[in-house]
């Protein structure tokens, strides 16, 4: 695919994305499906002839946790020399959704986490795949991370996390209800007080941090442990420095 073609797919992209719906899709996310499988394998058996054909010679990869641009031989030499997949690395996807803006092109966004056990971190990615239909089939043409969070891997039993779920009511404003809810049991949605929602993380014990560290949540609690709201902070460089931006009790 030349350059100029290339620019054309992703204003295809972007400007065609509502005319999904006069897409035939089922066809296509079949197709998708096989195509990631394939890859997956040329990725696993280190198949450099089958990766050589299924990556677009205009293949970019942006780096989500400092923004570097890996370009296609690099990546690929990159599988080629990776060592195999242990049970050290666990990578799982949340909330991944695909659109076909056209007959020839897609998008696929889903939430990654990938947790090293070696080093006990894990990170969060707000991952986007393009892929487009070239002559031979599809072909991945960018990969693009956001990165989300980075610290230590906190495991959370999917109970736990219900129990923050829930309104609550802001202390200022009675009548302003926020609701929190989880991302497939593995972190919280919470809104925040500029109006829009966040994905927060737990850190300790009734802490959450927010995606970028804007803000942490501290759930509060009586002398009998029952949950009874929280409070929002602005962050700094320590809890204790912290600004108090919002309160709520839960309802």
């Amino acid at each position: 695919m030349r350059k100029v073609e290339l620019i054309a797919f992703f204003l295809c992209v972007f400007q065609e994305v509502n005319g999904q719906s006069l897409i035939d899709t089922s066809l296509l996310k079949q197709e998708l499906k096989e195509f990631n499988i394939e890859l997956d394998n040329a990725a696993m058996h280190k198949d450099s002839i089958l990766l050589e054909k299924l990556i677009s010679k205009e293949f970019l990869r942006i780096h989500g946790t400092n923004g570097a641009v890996e370009l296609r031989n690099s990546w690929i030499n990159g599988i080629l020399k990776g060592s195999p997949n242990s049970k050290d690395i666990q990578e799982d996807n949340f909330n991944k959704s695909t659109v076909y803006p056209a007959a020839a092109a897609a998008i696929e966004i889903a939430i990654v986490r990938r947790r090293t056990y070696r080093d006990q971190r894990e990170i969060w990615l707000l991952r986007s795949n393009f892929y487009a239909k070239e002559i031979g089939g599809w072909k991945l043409v960018r990969m693009q991370g956001t990165l989300m969070h980075d610290g230590p891997i906190y495991l959370v039993k999917p109970e736990e996390l219900n129990e923050y779920t829930g309104n609550y009511q802001k202390m200022s404003n009675p009548n302003q209800i926020f609701k929190i809810k989880t991302l497939e049991n593995q972190a919280l949605y919470c809104p925040v007080p500029e109006g829009y929602w966040l994905i927060f993380f737990k850190t300790n014990y009734d802490r959450f941090v927010s995606q970028g560290g804007i803000y942490t949540i501290v759930f509060e609690r009586d002398n009998n442990k029952r949950l009874t709201g929280f409070a929002y902070y602005h962050n700094s460089k320590s809890l204790v420095q912290d600004s108090l931006v919002e309160q709520a009790s839960k309802k």
